[in-house]
């Protein structure tokens, strides 16, 4: 393969890309505020970790929460389980990543895209809002492009087999 596009839960798989030698690049279903939420809780888990309201001032506006909007990841979390374990090294393994791609766009999220960068490197990309909804009357029903999926098929059709990796929780 060429390079490794993985879900954000699943941050195991850098090592994987590191392993055959590509670049392991990062998708986040979500924005990057969400994220940058995330780059901060495992960063200062300790000082965070019994508040019942948390400020992080470190990041863009410095939003505040009370505990139970904090991302459940975070809530749930139980220190020492090794299952749990493998989850926050994978979240936290993603600021490593060949680059990270967002389900966002530059005009709604630039300062926390901008924060990502600063936290980690400049290959920080908004490629959204990627969603099923297909306009007026579609609400709910796949966008699907025929002419796109087409184009998706040919490229892996010329790919030699077995050299297209494809990672999804």
């Amino acid at each position: 393969p060429v390079g490794i596009f993985y879900d954000f839960f699943l941050g195991w798989t850098l090592d994987l890309a590191q392993e055959v030698g590509v670049p392991g690049i990062v998708f986040y279903s979500s924005g990057a505020l969400l994220v940058s939420i995330f780059v901060d809780i495992w960063k200062n888990f300790e000082a965070y970790r019994d508040l019942g309201f948390v400020e992080f001032n470190g990041l863009p506006k410095s939003p505040r929460l009370v505990r139970e909007h904090l991302p459940s990841v975070f809530q749930k979390y139980k220190e020492g389980d090794p299952d749990w374990e493998i989850v926050r090294n994978g979240l936290i393994a993603n600021g490593r990543s060949f680059g990270s791609i967002f389900n966002t766009f530059e005009a709604l999220e630039s300062e926390y895209l901008g924060f990502l960068k600063e936290m980690g490197h400049e290959r920080v990309y908004s490629i959204g809002p990627v969603n099923l909804v297909g306009g007026p009357g579609r609400i709910g029903k796949p966008n699907v492009d025929d002419d796109a999926n087409e184009s998706v098929f040919t490229w892996l059709d010329k790919c030699p087999n077995e050299s297209v990796l494809y990672v999804a929780f």
